[in-house]
Parts: structure tokens; sequence; C-alpha cells
């Protein structure tokens, strides 16, 4: 089953379901502690779907991270796709 990712309606931008987050050393974290966290700090159409927890970023040679690279992995593990637009 694949699921799409929706553009939003009014702004015509993606609103992505997943965050990848890199936990400090030594920390642990959940997946509901940052769902919960988010209430009330952001607007709850922002609130991540699926949280997924890694190592480290992709980056480029100059220190950015490539955040299509995490578009990509996290629409094949999940299944989803971009919606196309315009």
């Amino acid at each position: 089953m694949r699921r799409e990712i929706a553009p939003d309606r009014h702004r015509h931008i993606i609103i992505s379901p997943a965050r990848e987050i890199r936990p400090r050393s030594g920390e642990t974290l959940t997946a509901d502690e940052v769902r919960s966290f988010c209430h009330g700090q952001i607007a709850h159409n922002k609130i991540p779907r699926y949280v997924e927890f890694v190592d480290e970023f992709p980056m480029t040679v100059t220190g950015k991270i490539q955040k299509f690279m995490m578009r990509d992995t996290v629409e094949a593990k999940l299944g989803l796709k971009t919606a196309k637009t315009a």
C-alpha cells in the first residue's frame, strides 16, 4: 500500500509526515515523547506522523545535511510517494 504526501492546499508546499532525529550521545528518546513535546509547541498539522532515529545524517563535503537523501530514504522505507504538483 502506497500513501501519498499531499501538498498543502493553501500554501502549495509539501509538509513532510516524517522526521528523522539524532538524539544526543547517551540520551534515550521515544517517538511518543517527540510527538507529545510538539503538542502545544507547533501547529497540529506539522506534528510528525513518523519519527525515525538515526546515528548520523547524510552530509555534503561542506557539512550541510542532504535533505533530499533523507526524504528518499523515508519514502522508500515507509512506502510513501510525493504527490505530483503543477
